[in-house]
């Protein structure tokens, strides 16, 4: 299951400069609750500007250049070789939620 996961502020921001727009601990709460024990994947700018690196998931950078252990180098390829039975988060903004819409099962929208 391809599940699209994203926050957004009320002026229907998801994201700015390539950071969130805002700091809720309730939601930050719920992403980590929500994707605990999964994979994510997320595109490199996403990946680098992580505060800290998120522990119990298992994170999949989206990148034609980066090589770290689980490089995607063909997003549309991967998603469309998704076993079934996995929960894959997609997180970040622009290009990897426009190419990963037409795989996703549920949008999740806080």
């Amino acid at each position: 299951m391809i599940i699209l996961i994203a926050a957004m502020n009320n002026k229907r921001t998801i994201g700015l400069d390539g950071s969130m727009p805002w700091h809720n601990p309730e939601d930050l709460k719920h992403f980590r609750k929500t994707t605990l024990n999964n994979k994510l994947i997320m595109g490199r700018k996403t990946y680098e500007g992580l505060p800290k690196k998120l522990d119990k998931r298992d994170i999949y950078v989206v990148s034609r250049n980066l090589d770290l252990p689980n490089t995607i180098h063909n997003l549309q390829e991967y998603l469309e070789n998704v076993d079934a039975s996995d929960s894959i988060y997609v997180v970040g903004v622009g290009e990897i939620y426009r190419e990963s819409m037409k795989y996703a099962d549920i949008i999740l929208l806080s």
